[in-house]
C-alpha cells in the first residue's frame, strides 16, 4: 500500500483534473493498491483560488472587450455566472467520490505549537504570514506516517516542501523530532512524475507500428495531426518554466512550428477503445513577453538576443519577443485506429 496527499496547487494548476497524466493517474492507482488523499484545508484553498480566478477572468475580458469594441464590432459582455462557484464545488466533491479520494481533516494541532514553531523562523514560516496552511499539511503527512509503516508521497510544487528537487531540510528534522523515517516520504512535483516513477512499470505497452497501415510510419502519424499539436501551444502560458529568465513577465508561445519528433516508444493502452501516447517533438516557437523597464535598461547595456515590438508598451512595461526551439513533451489519447485524438496534453517543456 502507498498512500498519496495532492496538494492544492496541483489541483490549481488544472481545475477539473481532465488532462492524460489524472487519467492514468486514477485508472491505475486502485491496481497498485494506492490510497489517495486531499486535505480539507486544500479544498478550501482551491475553492478560493476558483472563485477569485473566475472572477478575474471574466473582468479581464469585458476590460478587453471595451478596448475591442472601439475597433470592432459589437462583442457582448460575459456575465458572472452566479452560481459557478457551488457547481465547481458540487463538481470537486463528486470526483474526489468518483475515485474514491479521502479528504482528510484539519490536524489536532494546538494554536500554541503553530506559535511555538513559527517563531523559529524555519520553513513554511520563514515568509511573514505565511506557512500556516503548510504547516497544517506537515501535520496531516506526519499522522499517516504515524498511523501506518506504509510510504508516503506528496504531490505538490510548493518550495515549503522541497528545496532543489529533494524533501527540504525543515520538513526533514520536522518528521525526525517526531520519530519519523524521512526516507518514508516522497515528494514529487506532478502527477505526471508520479505516474512515471511508480505505475508505468504495470501500464501494458504496444507497438505502434503494429496499429499502423502497412504503408504508413510513424513520421506520417505525426504529420497527420502536427497542426493539432502546433496549435495545443499557442497561447501556451510559460511562467512556470526555469529555461526563460525571472525577468520575462507573462510569457507565452503565440506561434509553433513543428521541426522534428524522437521516435515513439510509449504507447499505452488506456482503455478497450483508446491508446495513450507519449510523444516528445521540437518545435520552433515565438515566445512574447514583458520586461519592466528598469530591467529592459540594464540588459540593453550588457546585450540581449530578443527582440523589442513596442518599447513604450505602458508606464512601466517593455513588449518583446524570442524565437527558440523547444522540446515538447506531449501526451495524446487517441482510439485504436489511429484517426481521431480526443485529448492533447503538455508534460513538460525543455529548452
Amino acid at each position: 500500500m502507498l498512500n498519496v496527499i495532492i496538494d492544492s496547487n496541483i489541483v490549481i494548476a488544472n481545475y477539473y483534473l481532465k488532462d492524460t497524466a489524472f487519467s492514468k493517474f486514477c485508472r491505475y492507482f486502485p491496481e497498485r493498491l494506492i490510497r489517495v488523499y486531499i486535505t480539507e484545508v486544500s479544498i478550501e484553498e482551491i475553492f478560493k483560488n476558483y472563485k477569485n480566478n473566475y472572477v478575474e477572468i471574466i473582468s479581464e475580458f469585458n476590460r478587453v472587450k471595451k478596448k475591442l469594441n472601439k475597433i470592432e464590432t459589437e462583442l457582448k459582455d460575459i456575465d458572472l455566472e452566479k452560481n459557478a462557484s457551488i457547481k465547481y464545488q458540487n463538481y470537486f466533491y463528486d470526483f474526489l467520490k468518483d475515485n474514491n479520494i479521502t479528504i482528510l481533516p484539519y490536524p489536532k494541532v494546538g494554536h500554541k505549537e503553530i506559535v511555538q514553531y513559527s517563531v523559529k523562523g524555519k520553513k513554511p514560516f520563514k515568509q511573514k504570514d505565511t506557512g500556516y496552511k503548510d504547516f497544517l499539511i506537515w501535520h496531516s503527512a506526519l499522522s499517516l506516517l504515524q498511523e501506518n509503516k506504509q510510504p508516503l508521497v506528496i504531490l505538490t510544487n510548493d518550495s515549503d516542501f522541497l528545496e532543489e528537487n529533494e524533501t527540504c531540510k525543515d520538513f526533514t528534522d520536522f518528521l525526525v523530532n517526531n520519530t519519523v523515517d524521512p526516507n518514508r516520504l516522497d515528494i514529487l512535483t506532478s502527477v505526471n512524475k508520479f505516474n512515471q516513477k511508480y505505475l508505468d512499470e504495470i501500464v501494458e505497452k504496444v507497438d505502434l507500428q503494429k496499429y499502423l497501415e502497412e504503408d504508413k510510419n510513424a513520421e506520417e502519424f505525426i504529420e497527420k495531426f502536427r497542426v493539432d499539436f502546433e496549435e495545443k501551444l499557442e497561447g501556451y502560458d510559460l511562467d512556470d518554466n526555469d529555461f526563460l529568465g525571472r525577468e520575462f513577465e507573462n510569457p507565452t508561445i503565440v506561434n509553433a512550428s513543428f521541426t522534428n519528433f524522437n521516435p515513439i516508444d510509449d504507447v499505452e493502452i488506456y482503455d478497450d477503445e483508446n491508446f495513450i501516447i507519449t510523444i516528445t517533438m521540437r518545435l520552433d516557437c515565438e515566445i512574447e513577453f514583458f520586461i519592466f523597464k528598469s530591467e529592459y535598461c540594464l540588459m540593453a547595456e550588457e546585450g540581449h538576443t530578443f527582440k523589442v515590438m513596442d518599447i513604450d508598451w505602458n508606464r512601466h512595461y517593455v513588449a518583446a519577443y524570442e524565437n527558440m526551439n523547444l522540446e515538447v513533451e506531449f501526451a495524446i489519447i487517441i482510439d485504436k485506429n489511429l484517426t481521431n485524438i480526443t485529448q492533447i496534453d503538455v508534460n513538460e517543456i525543455r529548452r
